[in-house]
């Protein structure tokens, strides 16, 4: 992503006529939406590529996917079981359901099983 590193000069005025220069501020403009930012945003590490497939796996879960289903991608991705397991459990903080008709679980955000469509907790 393209951006520029700025600064600007702050003034003294008086009676709204600058005077004097008394301090500087830095920032960074984003190339793309013209945005500025402080300039330890520079000192951000990017997320790596684990981190962003594991922000895939949450969108997925809210959106309605089994948790059986994310594990199992989990797993086809190199991470262990157990792990998988864990990340869930942090996606989901422990709030899940299960669906009485295809015994599937899902978050606690997602109100109807996508395969069988009964509503959560009953019909």
């Amino acid at each position: 992503m393209e951006y520029d590193r700025k600064s600007a000069r702050e003034w003294f005025t008086l009676y709204f006529i600058p005077c004097f220069p008394i301090g500087r501020n830095e920032f960074i403009e984003c190339g793309e939406c013209g945005t500025n930012y402080n300039p330890e945003v520079l000192d951000i590490e990017p997320p790596s590529a684990k981190e962003l497939f594991l922000h895939e796996c949450y969108r997925d879960l809210r959106a309605g996917w089994s948790l059986e289903t994310v594990e199992k991608a989990i797993v086809e991705s190199g991470i262990p079981q157990e792990e998988a397991v864990t990340e869930i459990d942090k996606m989901t903080k422990g709030k899940v359901w299960q669906c009485e008709e295809c015994s599937a679980h899902y978050a606690k955000s997602v109100r109807r099983c996508p395969a069988c469509r009964p509503a959560r907790g009953g019909r």
